[in-house]
């Protein structure tokens, strides 16, 4: 006890002596405490450099974080669609036996009220079925209705008219998180090897919607229904929209490669590639 109370001692005055402050330390003249501030021109100065820094910056950060919350959204998106995928066929089978036909023709009258894309409404219906959807547009004509604009952009700038206008051959939904779905019914035909060999359709998502830029490769994305599966298009077995050929030209094939790699990088640089590189350096 007598030892614990000697080091109790030793130790508290070793602490004191540790914290002690000479009051010499302290300046007492009030125009040397002045010395230490800033004057209102330094305090600008340094407010115009950090605005400066941010400017050539944030729109940077800002970029990639809209990239990243895409990416996000669509591998949310594939999974989603392969659940209800898995759904769909055990309730009515595999796609080929969903009677099919073929890729629904479109109407030819831009006034057409009552048309509608039966191939890609059944397609549409089965597969979404135990998703939730905000809303149906049994007709092209309304789209806009379910969040998909009346153009939809290439990444070069050219217009997709197989999508867009009032005469397209889809069907589409809003979907309870905002995003929007487009369905373009197909024939079974080959887009590749593997499951692509049989594709019945293709899904459409709007990531944001009515928002812009409404462009492939930037917000809107398309995965096939083949018989076996859901495909993000672009991947290494795909013969009709080749990542390396298309992605960077149309934003067309884009969708494989964020899946898989987790980037858009695709949109700052071109030496990307499935055998290569898998982000900018």
């Amino acid at each position: 006890m007598e030892f614990l109370n000697n080091y109790n001692l030793h130790n508290a005055s070793d602490s004191k002596q540790a914290f002690t402050i000479d009051k010499g330390d302290i300046p007492t003249d009030k125009s040397a405490r002045k010395a230490y501030a800033f004057t209102l021109a330094e305090v600008l100065i340094t407010l115009g450099i950090i605005g400066i820094v941010a400017a050539m910056t944030l729109p940077g950060v800002m970029g990639k974080f809209r990239e990243k919350a895409t990416v996000t959204k669509l591998k949310k998106f594939y999974s989603v669609l392969s659940q209800g995928y898995i759904f769909a066929t055990e309730e009515f089978g595999t796609p080929d036996v969903w009677g099919i036909s073929r890729r629904d023709a479109g109407s030819s009258d831009e006034d057409e009220e009552v048309y509608n894309a039966s191939n890609a409404i059944l397609i549409r219906d089965r597969l979404f079925k135990n998703i939730k959807m905000i809303q149906k547009c049994d007709n092209a004509k309304n789209q806009k209705a379910c969040g998909f604009a009346e153009k939809h952009f290439y990444i070069d700038g050219s217009i997709d008219s197989a999508t867009s206008g009032s005469t397209a051959q889809t069907a589409s939904a809003l979907l309870e998180d905002g995003s929007s779905v487009m369905v373009i019914s197909d024939n079974g035909g080959s887009r590749g090897s593997g499951a692509l060999q049989n594709v019945y359709g293709l899904i459409y998502i709007d990531t944001n919607g009515l928002k812009q830029p409404n462009t492939y490769g930037s917000d809107m994305f398309f995965f096939y229904l083949t018989k076996t599966n859901i495909m993000p298009a672009g991947s290494e077995f795909e013969t009709t929209y080749k990542f390396e050929e298309h992605c960077y030209s149309k934003g067309l094939g884009c969708e494989s490669w964020i899946i898989l790699n987790e980037n858009m990088d695709y949109l700052h640089c071109k030496d990307l590639s499935w055998s290569g590189s898998n982000r900018c350096k």
